[in-house]
């Protein structure tokens, strides 16, 4: 098989001319973090597991709940990745993705470009031989009948009572329509009857128990349909190609799996959907199962160099049911779902730093937006709650109705609403997490049950020490690549901060590769100030080469800066590099489009990054308050020596101070006097730090390097 061929967006990247220049490129992800971050909470115990029960009909799965691994009271398997981003546009919110990457989220061990049977997505099994259905009878209690089974004596409804409102009324003076979920009690001892209740027939003379269930045998009459929703690629990177294929297959117990339906691989199209009956009688058993499988297919796109091949041949699932007493033309459903979640609350950041938030008055996001589809086919009334909720004091901030609306048949409503409430009051934390929930509900969903996980939206407005576009999730990894190792390649992303204060460090997002280990090559930290809009002048870079990390605080690795610096207003972070043959591999999200403000530069002059989304780099300001760095003047007459400091530093200045060393994050590291104009380090690991000196008059500060 010839290697596959990715196109992304505006960029072809083939194999057989593989980067003769620098050139810019997106990589679809090699790994899977958002599970990789699972297992690591989780330990082993990658999903709870139930006993192998057999599940009843109606069976349906939307993908709305929260999670990263499938319903296992639905499913048995744990290889799909359940999400709410792959998805683009899917009946409602979430969809299960199928891709070349294991339950851990790396890739198969069997994967190759010869192709291989990747994920499956396996039911429990289901009893296709009997149902049950609840009895819809309606009658008066005036009606009801208790047969004693000591006595053989049936009493009328002047014998039976009930509850409602907390009082108690007699059956027969006081009547109710009654239907099986009702307590009816017998006697003034309240004695509970309600599964023994009849009903009599006048003419006949036969008194009938009231059974609360009937229990039926399914046939080809049932009219079993099995549908779902499928679309290839999405937004979650490569296409599947025309060798490969989305398949169905069902079994029962005994037997092997038999191929249903299939379909090859193409590039992004809008979910469609698949009705298929289920009219063989040899499939009316108990245990009857159903599974997705995706056959995939990878190339490595320089023979050589591993850390090229990545995840391929991506398909989305959605909104899968079966159910009797349906039809080919059956595809209205009776549900209003939300269809993507609500993003950032702020205005331009997904986060800003809590005390950089709390320095201002309006950086909130005064428009409440967010949309809903309703798949029916008549007018449905929804009706919108709205709940903020301080995850870190638990208390609520807001918990309010949002109104009501009429929402046409196969339509979309986008909700906007100018709201100027205060949903993140001020807090003496660091720190803060305010919880966003929006639901929608509808009284006239009257078999909406199945339907209540796609009913609502949680999002969590984080605030922490850093600013962000980025939503915390990766679709693909991007770098500038290629080209000879004289090429000196930069990346440089536009922030501007919300007050003056001091730049410690930048988290990154590195995606991992295969062999993570293998042509690492160092980059260099670098922070510009900004003319008419782009990169000017370099006010910092780090003087050792870093490496990427991975798997660091919130799966971003912190990079402190050698020197904090004092930032102002815009400026621009990024990195430096030369020309090599293999790539960073930065995080790239697509939930939010930042090109404008991502610049590159590999031919000496600076221009827009080509390709719609996000880098995943953090700018992080001080936790603490040491902006005042750069501001201070520092007086002649005092002096440090030696700097670089082994064990001791000696300190000559016309006054007495209190010293304080800090490290670059702000942390104080020691605390002292200078005893004889003296101040032991030898403690203290090497590296760069903040000398500190203050007293009642004055203060002063000096970088401080420890060497040894």
């Amino acid at each position: 098989m010839t290697s596959k061929k990715i196109i992304l967006q505006l960029f072809v990247f083939l194999s057989s001319a593989f980067f003769a220049k620098a050139q810019v490129v997106l990589m679809p992800l090699q790994t899977n973090p958002v599970i990789e971050k699972y297992i690591k909470e989780n330990g082993e115990n990658l999903k709870s597991t139930l006993a192998n029960d057999t599940i009843s009909l109606p069976f349906f799965d939307d993908f709305a709940k929260e999670a990263v691994y499938p319903d296992n009271s639905n499913w048995l398997d744990s290889e799909v990745f359940i999400n709410q981003t792959f998805g683009n546009n899917p009946p409602s919110i979430g969809v299960a993705t199928f891709d070349a990457l294991n339950l851990a989220g790396e890739l198969h061990s069997d994967a190759s470009s010869d192709g291989f049977i990747s994920d499956t997505l396996t039911s429990k099994p289901i009893n296709l031989v009997n149902y049950t259905e609840k009895n819809p009878l309606l009658i008066s209690s005036a009606l009801l009948y208790y047969f004693q089974t000591s006595t053989g004596t049936y009493f009328s409804a002047d014998s039976l009572f009930y509850v409602y409102g907390g009082n108690i009324f007699n059956c027969m003076t006081d009547p109710f329509t009654y239907n099986i979920d009702e307590l009816i009690y017998y006697g003034y001892g309240y004695i509970d009857v309600s599964d023994s209740l009849y009903t009599y027939d006048s003419i006949s003379g036969i008194y009938s128990h009231i059974d609360k269930y009937f229990n039926f045998t399914f046939s080809p009459s049932d009219s079993l349909y099995m549908s779902f929703y499928y679309q290839p690629q999405g937004l979650g990177g490569n296409d599947p190609q025309p060798n490969d294929s989305l398949v169905l297959e069902f079994k029962i117990p005994g037997n092997s799996w038999k191929h249903i339906w299939s379909v090859p691989g193409s590039a992004d199209k809008p979910f469609k959907q698949v009705l298929i009956p289920i009219s063989d009688s040899m499939y009316f058993v108990k245990g009857f199962q159903f599974r997705f499988k995706n056959y995939a297919s990878i190339a490595i796109y320089q023979p050589g160099y591993d850390g090229f091949a990545c995840n391929v041949d991506i398909w989305n699932i959605d909104y899968v049911k079966i159910a009797k007493n349906r039809s080919i033309t059956d595809t209205i459903y009776d549900d209003v779902a939300f269809v993507y979640n609500v993003t950032s609350f702020l205005k331009d950041y997904e986060s800003v730093p809590w005390n950089h938030y709390k320095s201002i008055t309006e950086f909130k996001d005064d428009t409440l937006n967010f949309f809903y589809r309703n798949l029916s086919d008549s007018t449905k009334n929804i009706k919108r709650h709205y709940k903020v909720t301080n995850k870190t004091s638990n208390s609520i901030i807001l918990n309010r109705t949002l109104g009501n609306e009429n929402i046409a048949p196969f339509s979309d409503f986008n909700f906007i609403q100018t709201d100027t409430s205060n949903y993140f009051p001020f807090t003496t934390a660091d720190n803060a997490d305010f919880e966003v929930k929006i639901s929608q509900t509808s009284s006239t969903l009257n078999i909406h049950a199945p339907y209540r996980w796609n009913d609502t939206l949680k999002y969590h407005q984080k605030f922490e020490n850093y600013y962000a576009y980025d939503d915390g999730i990766p679709e693909y990894g991007f770098d500038i690549v290629g080209g000879n190792p004289n090429t000196v390649c930069k990346v440089a992303f536009k922030f501007y901060t919300l007050k003056p204060d001091t730049l410690r460090g930048v988290y990154m997002f590195f995606n991992r590769k295969i062999n993570y280990t293998a042509h690492q090559k160092k980059f260099y930290i670098t922070v510009w100030n900004e003319i008419a809009g782009k990169p000017n002048q370099i006010i910092y870079r780090s003087k050792i080469g870093e490496e990427p990390e991975y798997h660091g605080l919130n799966e971003f690795y912190y990079y402190p800066l050698d020197s904090p610096v004092f930032i102002t207003n815009t400026f621009f972070i990024g990195y430096t590099h030369v020309g090599y043959d293999d790539y960073l591999n930065l995080g790239f999200d697509l939930s939010y489009d930042a090109s404008s403000k991502v610049f590159y530069d590999f031919q000496g002059f600076w221009q827009n990054y080509p390709f719609a989304g996000t880098p995943m780099l953090r700018p992080v300001f001080s936790m603490l308050p040491i902006e005042e760095i750069n501001e201070i003047t520092v007086t002649s007459e005092i002096t440090i020596y030696p700097n670089p400091a082994s064990d001791y530093i000696n300190i000559h200045s016309p006054a007495d101070f209190r010293f304080q060393i800090l490290d670059i994050t702000g942390r104080i590291v020691l605390e002292t006097i200078a005893e004889n104009k003296q101040i032991n380090v030898s403690q203290i690991p090497s590296g760069i730090y903040i000398l500190r000196g203050i007293n009642q008059q004055t203060q002063f500060t000096r970088k401080l390097i420890i060497n040894r």
